[in-house]
C-alpha cells in the first residue's frame, strides 16, 4: 500500500578496498595523515527514493522483501492488491490529511477512504480500491536489480508525516 512520501529506499554499496589514502597536494604542518582505512570496505552509499511509491508497490515479490499480496480496508475487508502499470493514470491525495486517513491511528486500514482523481478519459479501478495496487515486476526490472546486486531497506519510511510536496512549499 502507499505510504504518503518516501518509500522504497535502496541502499547501493560499491565496495572496494581502501588502503591509507593522504590527500594529494601540498603537504602543510597543519595537515594531517588520513587515517588509516584499510579494514573499510564501503567507499560509497547511494540511496535511491521513489516519490510517492511503497515497497509493497514497487518491490512486490522481492525474494527477502516484506511484501504483501493484499491489504485491509477500513471495513476489516481482505482486498486483494492489483497489478497496475508504472504510469497508471491515477494520483492518491499528498495532503496530510491523506496521510492521517490511510494511517488510521495505526491500523493502515484507511487506503479505501483517500481522496485520488483518474485522468480524464482513462479507465481507473473504483476509488475505494486505487490504492490497492503494486507494479509487475517486469516494469521496475532494474530496481529488481539494484534491490539483488546491492542492498535492501524495506522498513524505511519518511519522518515528517506529511504532504508530499511540503519541501516545495505547497501546503494543505
Amino acid at each position: 500500500m502507499r505510504c504518503v512520501w518516501v518509500v522504497a529506499v535502496l541502499l547501493i554499496i560499491g565496495c572496494a578496498r581502501v588502503g591509507g589514502v593522504v590527500p594529494s597536494g601540498p603537504a602543510s604542518a597543519s595537515s594531517a595523515p588520513s587515517p588509516d582505512l584499510g579494514h573499510s570496505r564501503i567507499r560509497h552509499v547511494v540511496i535511491i527514493v521513489q516519490e510517492n511509491r511503497s515497497t509493497n508497490e514497487l518491490f512486490n515479490g522481492l525474494t527477502g522483501a516484506d511484501t504483501v499480496t493484499s491489504g485491509l480496508n477500513s471495513h476489516g475487508q481482505t482486498v486483494l492488491l492489483n497489478p497496475h502499470l508504472l504510469t497508471a493514470p491515477i494520483d492518491l491525495s499528498h495532503k496530510h490529511s491523506a496521510f492521517v486517513t490511510e494511517y488510521a491511528k495505526g491500523n493502515m486500514n484507511g487506503f479505501d477512504l483517500v481522496a485520488s482523481s483518474c485522468a480524464k478519459g482513462a479507465k481507473c479501478p473504483p476509488a475505494d480500491v486505487r490504492a490497492y495496487a503494486y507494479v509487475p515486476q517486469r516494469e521496475v526490472q532494474p530496481y529488481f536489480e539494484m534491490a539483488q546486486r546491492y542492498a535492501f531497506a524495506d522498513h524505511m519510511f519518511q519522518t515528517n508525516q506529511g504532504p508530499s510536496f511540503h519541501a516545495g512549499g505547497l501546503l494543505e
